[in-house]
């Protein structure tokens, strides 16, 4: 019999293989043994430290009015087997003086501290604020978080969202503030600004943002490329990847539909309204030739009241950004038996939760109309 040369023909050997043999034995009884003891021994088994306190942060906005007061929340609970002293400290920037709440808790008991703060009107593009929740007697920090209030215009290039917050890639919680506009400095370019978006449509390029029964019927009909359509549930979502799509330069349309996706999730108005508003802020500061589009999302039959709400944002939006304004929700309410369009298979009885093909060409042709 032939081998091949190799470190393995050496252990062929009849000596070699029982000496072998029984080294892995022996290895085997070892491991058992002490996996064993580590069974027996809790303690042994699992060496994870306990944490000494649970940190919840509730009520931080993702978007902010400058000059507006906000407020936040901090819920801390004490697992310690003691009754503990702590301190939680508040900086709104590196050279600010810390607001610091003195807490005594009891062995699992909790307290809740509610900060209140307001950024100056022209705040800068970034400030780093810093919470931490100190031992009162050693000093030493047991939770921290970073919050980093960050201008609409600067760079949202290292920002992601992760449950519904957005986050730098070093892990500090973002939230992105924006000024009041000056409606007067607005209005006073206003009509040359017509007539140049006018002059772009012409070569203009596109971007939807729409919900994804509406996206389809837009791809489907040609009337949208699948590359110039925005998925998102909500504004925040909507902002970055917009953000990544849109050109800093060229002339392009934005059609924004929002409030679909938002209806069902029960999205906070109070965000709604201030992501759609930094939204608008955010496109026009990234491109300035682009024009913005809103239109309203459809009524839904089983939550007519609830659409109306965010239909209305959309509309104060509009009025407020003085962009163009399609009322999507105004003219199917106007129609008779709007209801319908949203029937399963023809029949009336039975509603789908989204517009039936036929409703949703008749939208898509609609807002293809606004589009170069």
């Amino acid at each position: 019999m032939t081998f091949l040369s190799s470190p393995l023909h050496h252990f062929q050997r009849p000596v070699a293989v029982a000496a072998l043999r029984a080294g892995l034995g022996l290895f085997l009884l070892l491991a058992v043994a002490v996996r064993a003891d580590k069974l027996k021994d809790p303690a042994a088994a699992n060496t994870a430290p306990k944490r000494e306190v649970a940190v919840e942060l509730a009520g931080m906005p993702s978007f902010l009015y400058a000059a507006d007061p906000f407020n936040f929340s901090v819920r801390i609970e004490n697992r310690r087997a003691a009754d503990s002293d702590f301190v939680l400290e508040y900086r709104e920037d590196a050279a600010g003086a810390a607001k610091k709440f003195p807490l005594k808790i009891t062995a699992g008991g909790e307290q809740t501290v509610v900060i209140s703060s307001c950024l100056p009107a022209t705040p800068p593009d970034k400030t780093a604020a810093a919470l931490k929740l100190l031992d009162a007697t050693t000093g030493s920090a047991l939770w921290q978080e970073t919050v980093e209030y960050r201008r609409v215009q600067a760079s949202l290039d290292d920002v992601a969202l992760k449950d519904r917050v957005f986050r730098s890639a070093a892990g500090a919680r973002i939230v992105l503030v924006t000024v009041y506009e000056d409606e007067e400095a607005y209005r006073k370019w206003l009509p040359l600004r017509r007539l140049g978006e006018w002059w772009g449509r012409r070569e203009a390029k596109r971007l939807v943002w729409a919900p994804p029964w509406l996206t389809r019927a837009l791809t489907t009909s040609g009337a949208l490329a699948v590359a110039d359509a925005v998925t998102a549930a909500n504004p925040a979502a909507a902002l970055l990847e917009i953000d990544r799509k849109l050109p800093a330069k060229d002339p392009v349309v934005v059609l924004l539909v929002p409030g679909w996706e938002e209806i069902s999730d029960r999205y906070s108005l109070l965000d709604f309204t201030r992501g759609l508003d930094i939204l608008v802020d955010r496109i026009r500061a990234r491109n300035p030739q682009a024009q913005v589009i809103l239109a309203t999302p459809p009524p839904v039959p089983v939550e007519d009241g609830v659409s109306e709400q965010y239909a209305a944002i959309v509309r104060k939006t509009a009025q407020d950004h003085h962009t163009g304004l399609i009322d999507l929700h105004a003219e199917w309410k106007a129609a008779a038996a709007w209801e319908t369009r949203y029937a399963v298979d023809g029949d009336p009885k039975l509603l789908g939760r989204d517009p039936n093909p036929a409703a949703a060409a008749q939208a898509a042709a609609r807002l293809r109309s606004s589009l170069p």
